[in-house]
C-alpha cells in the first residue's frame, strides 16, 4: 500500500453499501464483515446498509454468530427490497383467477418437456431477467437505499461512502448518494465487471451495451476504486482509461483466528487425501482432475484403497458430467461428498488432508478468497488454473507453487502421482511456512482500506479549504 496518512483523532463515519452481509452465508459477505469489524480500530466507524434478512438466499447458524461479533461501535441499518418476481406473480394470478398452483395454469405459461417456454414464461423471463435486472437483480433495492443513507447522513453526519459489489447496484446506490449528501464515494470491486460478464442470464445486445455504458459513467464519477487483484487493476485502466493513483489494489484475505483452536488430527483415514472445499459452478468444475485420477487408478499407479477425495460444498444437479464422472466404478469408492459445513470445519478438513485442491480454470482476473486459507494453512496445493492469470501471477510472487492448466491431464496425473509417492514414502510435508502470507490477514488488510479512507478524506477536505479561500 502507497499510502501512510494520518488524519485527526476525530473518529469519522463511513457508510458501507453491502447487499450481501451475514447471516448470509456466501464468501463475500464474510470477507466484507472481516474488514469492516475491523474499522472503528483504524478510528472509521461503519454504518453498514443492507437488506432486511428476510430476503437473504441462504442464512447460517455460523453467520449469525459471525454477526454478533460486530462492534459495539459500527451501525447496521437493514432495509425492505422491491421483488419484481412476486409483483409478475400476482399479474399472473389476475390472468389466471382459478388457478389453484402453477400446475393448473395453461400452456401458454408451461414449459412443455421439449423446454420450450409459452409466451407468458418468456415474457416474465425477459422482464424480470432483462428489463428489471439492469444492471442487475438488486437495482429494486435502491429507492429504499438511497432513503436509508440520506437518512443516516441526517443523524450521523457521515463522511464517506463506501460501495461493495457485486452486486453493481451498490454503485448506483452510492452515485446517487453522492450526488444527494455531497461526500466522496469509493467502490470495491469483489469481481470484475463488464470484462467478465457480470449477469447470470443471457443478455440481448442492447442491454449488453446498457450495462456498458453505466460502467463506464460510475468509474468515472467515483473518487476512488478498489480492486481485489493487480490484473483487475489493469483491466480497468486499459479498458476504460482510468488513471493508475484512482485505483488501488486491496486483496481478499483470511482469518488468522479462524486457525485457532481447530482439531488438527481429527478421525482421519490412514490414505492420501485430498480435499475441495467450496462450491462447484460455471466453468470451475473437476471434469479433467477426475479424467485424470481415473487414469491413475485404471493403469495402477495409485491404490484405490490407499486414496480419499474429499469434496466440501456443493455442485448443482445440473453438472451432470461431473456426477456420471464419480460414479464411475474406480472413482465412486474413494469420493466422499460433503455438502455446506460450517468454516471452523472447512478448516479441519485442510489440516486432515495432505494436499488441498483449487480449481479456478478460465479466469483470468480473479483469484478465490480460500487460496488464502489455503496458503495459510500451509497444506501442499494442487492448482488448477490459467498459467497467465491472476492466480498464477500470485503463487509465482509469492513463491506458493506451480500452477497446472487445466486441459494438461499428463501434468495433473504427474503431479497427483508424486504427491502420492510422497505420501507412500512418508516424505510429504505436512506444512509448509509459506513467505508474506501475514500480509494477506484481515487485520492488515483494513489498516490497507482504511488508508485508503483517510487520502479520500483529506483530498476532499483539502479540496473545500481551496474552494473556501477561492470564495
Amino acid at each position: 500500500m502507497k499510502f501512510n496518512l494520518m488524519i485527526n483523532d476525530r473518529q469519522k463515519m463511513v457508510l458501507v453499501i453491502a447487499y450481501f452481509f451475514p447471516p448470509e452465508r456466501n464468501s463475500g459477505s464474510i470477507q466484507s464483515f472481516n474488514i469492516l469489524k475491523r474499522l472503528p480500530q483504524f478510528n472509521w466507524k461503519p454504518i453498514i446498509l443492507t437488506i432486511k434478512q428476510k430476503y437473504l438466499s441462504s442464512i447460517s447458524e455460523e453467520g449469525e454468530l459471525l454477526l454478533k461479533s460486530l462492534p459495539k461501535e459500527s451501525l447496521l441499518i437493514r432495509t425492505n427490497f422491491i421483488q419484481p418476481q412476486q409483483i409478475l406473480m400476482r399479474i399472473k394470478k389476475f390472468f389466471y383467477p382459478k388457478a389453484k398452483s402453477n400446475k393448473d395454469i395453461n400452456q401458454n405459461y408451461k414449459i412443455d418437456k421439449k423446454g420450450k417456454k409459452g409466451y407468458f414464461q418468456k415474457i416474465k423471463d425477459f422482464i424480470t431477467d432483462s428489463l428489471l435486472a439492469i444492471p442487475d437483480k438488486q437495482i429494486w433495492w435502491l429507492p429504499y437505499a438511497v432513503l436509508a443513507g440520506i437518512d443516516m447522513n441526517r443523524r450521523h453526519k457521515i463522511d464517506l461512502i463506501y460501495a461493495i459489489g457485486k452486486p453493481w447496484t451498490s454503485f448506483l446506490i452510492g452515485y446517487c448518494l453522492k450526488k444527494c449528501i455531497k461526500k466522496p464515494l469509493i467502490i470495491n470491486l469483489m469481481d470484475p465487471w463488464m470484462s467478465y460478464g457480470s449477469w447470470e442470464y443471457k443478455r440481448t445486445w442492447m442491454i449488453e451495451k446498457i450495462e456498458e455504458w453505466i460502467e463506464k459513467f460510475i468509474v468515472k464519477k467515483v473518487d476512488f476504486i478498489v480492486a481485489n487483484t493487480m490484473e483487475l487493476k489493469e483491466d480497468f485502466i486499459k479498458r476504460l482509461r482510468i488513471k493508475n493513483e484512482k485505483i488501488e489494489v486491496i486483496t481478499c484475505g483470511y482469518e488468522k483466528t479462524d486457525f485457532d483452536n481447530v482439531d488438527i488430527e481429527g478421525k482421519r483415514e490412514d490414505k492420501f487425501i485430498i480435499t475441495h472445499t467450496g462450491t462447484f459452478y460455471k466453468k470451475r468444475l473437476p471434469i479433467n482432475f477426475l479424467i485424470a485420477l481415473k487414469e491413475l487408478l485404471e493403469e495402477k499407479l495409485i491404490a484405490s484403497d490407499e486414496i480419499l477425495i474429499n469434496f466440501v460444498g456443493r455442485i448443482s444437479p445440473k453438472y451432470q458430467q461431473v456426477y456420471d464422472l464419480m460414479n464411475e466404478p474406480h472413482l465412486k469408492p474413494i469420493i466422499k461428498m460433503y455438502d455446506w459445513v460450517p468454516h471452523k470445519e472447512a478448516i479441519e478438513y485442510f489440516y486432515q488432508s495432505d494436499v488441498l485442491l483449487l480449481i479456478q480454470p478460465q479466469t483470468t482476473l480473479q483469484i478465490p478468497a480460500k487460496l488464502y486459507e489455503y496458503a495459510a494453512s500451509g497444506k501442499p496445493m494442487i492448482i488448477i488454473g490459467e498459467k497467465n492469470g491472476a492466480v498464477a501471477n500470485l503463487i509465482k510472487k509469492e513463491g506458493w507453487g506451480d500452477i497446472i492448466e487445466d486441459n494438461d491431464f499428463k501434468c495433473i496425473k504427474k503431479v497427483i502421482s508424486e504427491y502420492y509417492k510422497q505420501f507412500k514414502n512418508k516424505t510429504l510435508p505436512t506444512r509448509i511456512n509459506r513467505k508474506n502470507i501475514e500480509k494477506y490477514e484481515f487485520n492488515y488488510l483494513a489498516k490497507d482500506l482504511t488508508q485508503v479512507f483517510n487520502k479520500i478524506y483529506q483530498d476532499k477536505d483539502r479540496d473545500r479549504d481551496r474552494d473556501r479561500d477561492n470564495g
